[in-house]
């Protein structure tokens, strides 16, 4: 909800795209770039201890995070599947049920094909990470933007160099691209962590 509030609050006020996120995270100096700092460190932190416990979530996306003890926190594990069962049964937990469950535009392109596979399970919560924060960089907050996002990164087989080469020299630029470049320039290895992330 509060992506939603900034998103219509920055098309009217002149504070950051994340300037509300930032007042709910208890941040001191609310910049863009410690801002994502906070979001970044959170959703990491929160696949990590997700993995450490051998469960992928494999629903990352905005709409399942919590802001909370100035930290963003992952819930709803509705879709979540258990890596290593342990028990009589040894039932792998989540993974029988199939795909039915979790947000298409956040789902990795290959555990689409095959959900079984545990070790694609934990590439697809870091893919989709990686997509959700990408998302909020550049300002693709809403459902119309997030979808075309989604749809422009399948054109070149979710190369982020290859899509920003071809948003940068598109008519019609990304409204965050200016912020999104000045952010990226502040944390440089922020970008090749991404691209690594979205490798599929």
């Amino acid at each position: 909800d509060l992506l939603e509030v900034d998103r219509l609050d920055h098309l009217v006020n002149d504070e950051h795209h994340l300037y509300k996120i930032s007042e709910a995270l208890g941040i001191d100096e609310p910049s863009i770039t410690f801002t994502l700092d906070v979001v970044v460190e959170s959703v990491l932190q929160a696949l990590v201890s997700c993995h450490e416990h051998k469960v992928v979530h494999r629903d990352v996306k905005p709409g399942n995070l919590l802001v909370g003890q100035g930290s963003l926190h992952l819930m709803d594990l509705g879709s979540a599947a258990d890596l290593e069962p342990r028990g009589l049964l040894r039932k792998r937990q989540g993974f029988s049920e199939g795909l039915e469950q979790v947000s298409p535009l956040y789902a990795a392109p290959e555990l689409i094909i095959n959900p079984s596979i545990a070790s694609e399970a934990l590439r697809f919560a870091v893919f989709s990470a990686a997509l959700m924060i990408c998302q909020i960089l550049f300002q693709y907050t809403d459902e119309r933007t997030e979808s075309g996002f989604r749809q422009q990164l399948a054109a070149v087989d979710n190369d982020l160099d290859a899509w920003l080469l071809a948003a940068l020299q598109g008519k019609v630029k990304p409204v965050g691209m200016m912020s999104a470049m000045d952010s990226l320039r502040d944390r440089p290895g922020m970008w090749s962590m991404l691209r690594g992330m979205l490798k599929t």
